[in-house]
């Protein structure tokens, strides 16, 4: 499942079908189908809250500049007319804090009508998304290339870790010790059967994986304070926490 709409899901089964529009939020919903209406992209960019997420390997949407030269695989005809078909008094839904839904979450606007995020996919980024994730595959050792789609890169200094999506929705950790010189381990540890849990509506989430070591678990933080790291690693022996790590740079 994408994984942005997953989180979407996560909105709705939290806050229900969400409360009707107030009269401001029915005006900044209007104005918005109006700039798609028209194809007013200029326009679209400007009322935009950076960045756009997307699911990896394709990249964030992270500029008007972004924007505006991935626009033909953000808003195809189908999506185009999901949009200007749609009517701020049936169709759009406060969701508590976390702003104004298009009917099932395709759109999110912030209350100030600025677009937040898009949960759908058209057929060029379908297409983009296959050929980044081949190049991707063929890029890796052969006994690394048997996964569905790759879900994030994270350094945390004395690792490089990379998660893949594997079959029936299980997740595979590939770790590098960077500057190993243990011959009795080995530089790459690669755990299989890891699982996604969320952490309330806000996005949060983890993947954790089991071996003989201990637990890994992979923190991706969506929200939190100015100083909380995008991705940690933290590991856990016994129970008890051994290592933490913040990331470096994540890259999902």
């Amino acid at each position: 499942m994408n994984k942005v709409f997953f989180i979407i899901l996560l909105f709705v089964s939290f806050n229900g079908y969400g409360r009707e529009l107030s009269a401001d939020q029915k005006e900044a919903v209007s104005a918005f189908i109006s700039l798609v209406e028209n194809r007013d992209w200029i326009g679209l960019s400007e009322t935009i809250t950076y960045p756009l997420r997307r699911d990896h390997p394709l990249a964030d949407i992270g500029s008007k500049e972004d924007f505006m030269a991935e626009q033909n695989d953000l808003f195809d005809d189908s999506l185009i007319n999901m949009i200007t078909n749609s009517h701020p008094d049936s169709n759009w839904y406060v969701v508590g804090s976390r702003g104004l839904r298009m009917m099932l979450g395709e759109i999110w606007l912030n209350n100030a009508g600025e677009l937040i995020a898009i949960n759908y996919q058209t057929e060029t980024a379908k297409s983009k998304e296959i050929g980044l994730i081949e190049a991707d595959r063929e890029a890796l050792p052969v006994f690394l290339q048997e996964y569905e789609r790759p879900i994030l890169t994270m350094d945390v200094g004395k690792w490089v870790i990379r998660i893949d999506q594997t079959k029936g929705m299980s997740y595979r950790f590939v770790g590098w010790i960077q500057g190993n010189r243990n011959p009795n381990r080995p530089a790459v540890e690669i755990i299989f059967n890891g699982f996604l849990e969320y952490q309330g509506s806000g996005g949060n989430h983890t993947y954790t994986f089991k071996n003989e070591i201990g637990t890994f678990v992979c923190y991706v933080n969506e929200l939190g304070a100015d100083d909380t790291p995008e991705g940690e690693l933290v590991i856990f022996r016994d129970g008890e926490e051994y290592r933490r790590y913040a990331s470096i740079e994540l890259e999902r």
